[in-house]
């Protein structure tokens, strides 16, 4: 799960990962959760395309 995060939404987003509701999904259970910059990922043109994929393959393909 890929969450992209707008700065300064830490603290709201702290409140969901510690609902029990939260903790019983899968991709939380396996640490498949990443945070992702919203700035290219929300809103980013098509010039945030290799940061995006960067991303992609840094998570999906690097990781353990």
């Amino acid at each position: 799960m890929f969450i992209a995060l707008d700065p300064g939404a830490e603290e709201n987003f702290q409140k969901y990962q510690n609902s029990p509701l939260w903790q019983t999904l899968n991709v939380v259970k396996n640490n498949r959760v990443y945070i992702v910059d919203s700035g290219y990922w929300i809103f980013g043109k098509i010039i945030s395309a290799n940061a995006i994929l960067d991303d992609l393959v840094k998570y999906l393909l690097e990781s353990p």
